[in-house]
């Protein structure tokens, strides 16, 4: 089955959760540290300290020509609407993971290629577990001018550190990496849009 993604990209679950098996085989090592660090460290932001993640990078398993980057940030979205001067967020006591992920030419690094909607896909499954991984949202894609789009996943916790929903005043498109309906697109995240987790440039849309 597909799932349309805005008028240009497809998504194949079953390719996702096979991309997502082979990162966690090819990668074992770096997302074990990460994981580690990515959910031992939600006192540490409490008290202040912005924690920093390990990347995470290695072969694309649908195309041998590229490479996948994967960046992770978090955000407290209580510390991070007061920072921003906004008001307190509908559902307090979240927390936010955002994901990154993009393709490198496999030789020239430095050259971004595109990604197929199920490599991006899978890159963040494997990033979010198999125990939440379909807790996760796509929030869209967003690029620099000559460059390929890089996509944008997200997973809430809640005060428990349990998988939560989006928020119920969270300002853009999210389509839920379960649901095969139709998913933000051009607009989701324009290009510039996005800066760090779950926040938009000032003046965006």
């Amino acid at each position: 089955m597909s799932v349309t993604v805005g008028m240009r990209r497809t998504v194949e679950p079953e390719v996702a959760r096979e991309v997502a098996a082979g990162v966690r085989r090819q990668r074992r090592s770096e997302l074990a540290v990460l994981h580690r660090a990515l959910f031992s460290t939600a006192a540490e932001y409490r008290h202040g300290q912005r924690p920093s993640y390990p990347g995470v990078i290695g072969k694309a398993v649908t195309d041998r020509h590229a490479r996948v980057s994967v960046v992770v940030s978090t955000a407290d979205l209580d510390e991070a609407a007061a920072a921003a001067g906004e008001p307190a967020p509908a559902e307090r006591g979240l927390w936010e993971i955002h994901v990154s992920v993009a393709g490198h030419h496999r030789v020239l690094a430095d050259r971004r290629v595109a990604l197929s909607a199920g490599e991006e896909e899978g890159w963040a499954r494997a990033v979010f577990s198999p125990p939440w991984e379909d807790h996760g949202y796509y929030v869209g894609h967003s690029a620099l001018l000559d460059t390929e789009p890089v996509a944008h996943y997200v997973l809430f916790l809640g005060p428990d550190r349990r998988p939560a929903p989006v928020p119920s005043d969270w300002s853009r498109p999210a389509r839920p990496i379960t649901d095969p309906g139709p998913a933000p697109g051009p607009g989701g995240a324009a290009p510039g849009d996005l800066d760090g987790p779950g926040r938009r440039l000032a003046g965006s849309a």
